[in-house]
């Protein structure tokens, strides 16, 4: 049921994670699936849109969380190159951060370790921020 569901909004992914409603049933449906491959549609059009923007966005920030924690190591290695670039700004923001601290917990190690350098290099910068110190904290940098 929840894949029928998912592959309904297949081309409108980005709307519905800007909807609180529609973005809870989008996240719940990528938990379901039993695979990588049956929400690559998920990670299609959230490319497609920008993954860093997507990770900014309140309701976004989940849907990125979600797929990193389902995602197989080669979908996560994409997620992380995608958001690399701009990991110290998502680790300062107020929505960002949640995503980053995330990462924590669920990238495969070669992943985080590309992750936690990237914080390291500004680590007094980001520590001093708000969000940021949850950050360093998570990551333990």
């Amino acid at each position: 049921e929840g894949e029928r569901v998912a592959f309904s909004a297949d081309g409108h992914v980005f709307e519905a994670m800007q909807c609180p409603h529609a973005n809870h049933l989008l996240q719940k449906s990528v938990q379901t699936m039993k695979s990588a491959e049956d929400f690559q549609f998920v990670a299609d059009d959230l490319r497609d849109q920008s993954t860093y923007t997507t990770a900014l966005r309140k309701f976004g920030c989940r849907v990125v969380q979600r797929l990193i924690d389902m995602g197989r190591e080669q979908k996560q290695c994409e997620l992380v190159q995608a958001l690399l670039p701009d990991v110290i700004n998502l680790a300062l923001h107020p929505c960002g951060n949640y995503v980053v601290q995330h990462m924590s917990e669920f990238l495969a190690d070669q992943e985080l370790q590309r992750v936690m350098k990237a914080i390291r290099t500004h680590v007094s910068f980001i520590a001093a921020a708000s969000y940021g110190i949850v950050v360093v904290k998570a990551l333990s940098c």
